[in-house]
């Protein structure tokens, strides 16, 4: 038999390797480490939001009362839990984990709440009241759903380690289940708990920041000024001016006052002579054009709600002048025409008479809604991919429409 250990050293082995991406998120009832009577208080219910890639991700941790609690304390806590829960939006993912206390049998009835890996033989009232909560939020109870050996299942132990239940819980919305791909408890993290870690793998990743860096505002001189003959010498004429005050400079002066001198001299010579790069503007895309053809629909709109008569919808329904010429210009030259054997250039050529008569059309078009008989035509031409060119499987075909119908379809 042979019993060393299986290496890789082939010179071709490409085996991918896949970078861990995945969310981890834990629960873990840690209680007992406090000393008794050193906790007075803690909250039963908070939550995170994280922003996620692809969308939010909601966290909250549960920690319900045991069963021993009386029922109106348990009947409180569902209902802050209800209400808490039902105060979050309704598209990011939420994932509810904590110590439930709760009991729940493999049965039947919740088999689409709870799965088929759960451990236990009875459930208890808490057990129920879970159930019934992820019922009707549509929530998925994971951590009873994927199949491991015991020990990777149960969650708590007793302090002689002879019962085990499993009673720490991690819910997710159920239209997101397949988010988590596995959950299960780690007996070797210790903190002194009987709770052991419950780990959840989501494959969800979170939202990277970055960080912008803050551009310091700085003045540039118009250094393409310097290529001019006049402005050159009208600066060498400016610092010989400003540095002549400076001839007798004394040796023994500052260094660093000596060099302040001179940069104040260099900048303002510059700013006289050459002045400041001036940075270009680009254009808004939302010019006067655009605001005058909205006023235009605002006013028609206006016209039609006042009187809503068939001119004033002809009006309301009429395509700009602008648009036409837009959709004009789109059809890509030097393509096949159709059966009116008219490409675009043709009608890209034709000048504003013809522009104006096409808009008319479509106008008209757009009134009557009705096509020209022609342009419901087309002609395929089969074109060869590969193979045998005497098989008509290896052709696919291509129809050329008429140049007018597709203006009128991007217009």
């Amino acid at each position: 038999m042979n019993t060393k250990p299986r290496t890789w050293n082939h010179s071709l082995d490409k085996r991918p390797k896949l970078k861990n991406t995945d969310l981890r998120f834990g629960t873990w009832n840690v209680r007992s480490m406090y000393k008794a009577g050193s906790l007075r208080a803690l909250a039963e219910l908070s939550y995170i939001i994280l922003k996620g890639r692809w969308c939010d991700i909601i966290v909250m941790n549960v920690h319900a009362p045991t069963e021993d609690k009386f029922d109106d304390i348990k009947d409180r806590f569902c209902k802050e839990l209800e209400h808490v829960f039902d105060k979050f939006p309704k598209y990011p993912m939420k994932i509810l984990l904590g110590d439930f206390n709760t009991k729940v049998r493999w049965e039947d009835i919740f088999k689409p709440a709870i799965g088929n890996e759960s451990l236990l033989e009875i459930s208890n009232d808490n057990g129920v009241r879970a159930v019934n909560f992820a019922t009707s939020k549509y929530l998925t109870v994971k951590s009873t759903m994927f199949p491991h050996l015991n020990i990777h299942n149960f969650t708590w132990a007793s302090p002689d380690g002879k019962i085990h239940n499993q009673i720490d819980n991690i819910l997710i919305d159920r239209r997101r289940h397949s988010s988590i791909l596995d959950v299960r408890s780690f007996r070797a993290a210790d903190c002194d708990t009987d709770h052991y870690l419950v780990v959840a793998k989501v494959t969800e990743r979170l939202v990277v920041s970055k960080q912008t860096t803050h551009r310091v505002h700085m003045e540039r001189f118009n250094l393409k000024k310097l290529n001019e003959v006049d402005v050159k010498e009208r600066y060498c004429v400016e610092i010989s001016n400003r540095f002549a005050a400076l001839e007798n400079l004394d040796t023994e002066v500052d260094v660093n006052e000596a060099w302040e001198s001179i940069r104040e001299n260099i900048k303002m010579s510059a700013k006289e002579s050459l002045g400041y790069y001036e940075l270009k503007k680009h254009k808004s895309r939302f010019d006067e054009g655009c605001t005058k053809l909205l006023d235009q629909r605002k006013q028609a709109k206006l016209q039609w709600l006042q009187d809503p008569s068939e001119l004033n919808g002809y009006n309301l329904n009429m395509k700009p002048d602008i648009e036409v010429e837009t959709a004009i210009a789109k059809p890509k030259r030097y393509k096949s025409p159709g059966s009116d054997q008219i490409p675009a250039e043709l009608i890209q050529a034709g000048g504003e008479i013809l522009h104006s008569k096409i808009h008319n059309l479509i106008t008209s078009i757009w009134h009557k809604e009705k096509l020209s008989d022609q342009w419901k035509e087309s002609i395929i031409v089969p074109v060869h991919k590969k193979g045998d060119k005497t098989d008509c499987s290896n052709y696919r075909g291509i129809s050329l429409l008429s140049t007018l119908y597709k203006i009128i379809s991007q217009s």
